[in-house]
C-alpha cells in the first residue's frame, strides 16, 4: 500500500476512535478505558511511523514541505499529549473527559484532515514517484509492525508507584553513575535494546532519499 493510502487508513481508525468515546464521554467502564488504550496506541504508532517514514524524508529532500514537516512533528507531540490525558481524567457528567476529547478531536482533524490530506497530499504526489510513495508505504508499514509487537510502546497514563520508585541499574542506564538514579516519570516510548535485529539484506525504500536504515529507524523510535 502506498503510504498516502497508508495514512488515510490510519486517519480512518482514529476517527472512528473519537466517534465512539464521544458516544461514552459521560460513561465510565472497562468498554471506555478499552477504547481510551486503542485511540493512544493507533495515535503513538502512527505518529512515530509517519515522522520516520515520511517527514525525514521531506526534511532532507529539501522540499516545500520542509516547514510542514517540521511543525507536523510538533503537532504530534501535541495530540500525544492530548490522548494521554484521557487516560487520567475519567468520564463522568462533570463534562472533563469530554473537554480533552475536544480538545483532541480538535488537534487531530486539523493536522490530519485540513493539513495533511487537503494540503500535503497533493504535494506529496508531485514530489515523489508512484513507485516512491509504495516504498515508502511499505517502509511505514514495517515500522509500525515492530513498533506494535513491543508491548511497552504505549503505556496510557502514570506508571504504578512501585514502577517510577524502582531505581534502574547501571546496565538499565548504560553508565555506572547512573545506579540508584530514580526515573521522574513513567517511559514514553520504545526502549531501543528491545527492537529486533533488522535482517540482512536492504528492502528498496531505504534506498530512498533521507531513508536510513531500518534498524537505525526503529531504535530512533522514541
Amino acid at each position: 500500500m502506498e503510504i498516502l493510502q497508508l495514512i488515510s487508513q490510519d486517519h480512518g481508525i482514529v476517527k472512528a476512535l473519537f466517534e465512539r468515546l464521544e458516544r461514552r464521554a459521560a460513561e465510565p467502564g472497562p468498554e471506555t478505558e478499552s477504547l481510551v488504550a486503542e485511540l493512544v496506541t493507533e495515535i503513538l504508532l502512527h505518529t512515530k511511523a509517519e515522522e520516520r517514514a515520511l517527514y525525514r524524508p521531506l526534511q532532507t529532500k529539501g522540499s516545500s514541505l520542509k516547514d510542514f514537516a517540521l511543525e507536523g512533528h510538533v503537532e504530534h507531540k501535541l495530540l500525544e499529549i492530548a490522548v494521554k490525558r484521557l487516560s487520567v481524567v475519567p468520564p463522568g457528567a462533570d463534562g472533563k473527559f469530554k473537554a480533552v476529547l475536544k480538545v483532541a478531536k480538535e488537534l487531530f482533524v486539523h493536522h490530519a484532515v485540513e493539513e495533511e490530506e487537503a494540503e500535503v497530499f497533493p504535494k506529496v504526489r508531485e514530489l515523489f514517484s508512484p513507485e516512491e510513495r509504495e516504498a515508502l508505504g511499505e517502509r511505514m508499514a514495517t515500522i509500525k509492525t515492530e513498533l506494535r509487537k513491543i508491548k511497552s510502546t504505549v503505556v496510557p497514563g502514570p506508571a504504578p508507584a512501585s514502577e517510577t520508585a524502582r531505581p534502574i541499574t547501571p546496565e538499565e542506564a548504560g553508565s555506572p553513575s547512573a545506579a540508584g538514579a530514580v526515573p521522574s516519570r513513567a517511559p514514553e516510548s520504545i526502549p531501543a535494546a528491545v527492537v529486533p535485529a533488522p535482517s540482512a539484506g536492504k528492502s528498496r525504500e531505504e534506498n530512498l532519499p533521507g531513508a536510513a536504515p531500518q534498524s537505525e529507524e526503529l531504535r530512533r523510535a522514541v
